[in-house]
């Protein structure tokens, strides 16, 4: 089985700061050492700063990271999909916003384009309104 250590391996260890491999846990790849890396669709955290353990949960649809035959963000065990970040990959990432109604987030430059059907279609409701 595939297994971990958060810790850096070194020649000389201090009593009690031994490294431990752990079993990789479900919905990661470990392909050894320190690397731990979410599979597509999963965000890990460490649930043990003592031991040193990390588990992994899949964050709402959209949020995690992406891995398939064009594009993998999955890079470490907390990865997220594009542009955002934070638990659960829960917020848009700085300089992003959030699309309306979708788990996506765009960078702020390309919010506006979003918007170019606002004005018209404004208009339009207040000419069919009076």
């Amino acid at each position: 089985p595939q297994s971990y250590s958060l810790r850096a391996s070194s020649v000389q260890h201090k009593e009690g700061h031994k490294n431990v491999c752990h079993d990789c846990p479900y919905g990661a790849q470990c392909p050894g050492g320190a690397s731990f890396i979410a599979q597509s669709g999963q965000w890990g955290w460490i649930n043990d700063t003592v031991l040193q353990t990390v588990a992994n949960l899949p964050p709402p649809p959209g949020l995690g990271c992406t891995a398939n035959s064009v594009f993998n963000n999955c890079t470490h065990f907390n990865s997220c999909s594009a542009g955002r970040e934070g638990v659960m990959c829960g917020r848009c990432a700085a300089g992003y916003g959030a699309v309306l109604f979708s788990a996506r987030c765009v960078q702020h430059d390309h919010c506006l384009q979003d918007w170019a059907w606002f004005g018209p279609l404004f208009v339009l409701g207040s000419v069919g309104y009076c």
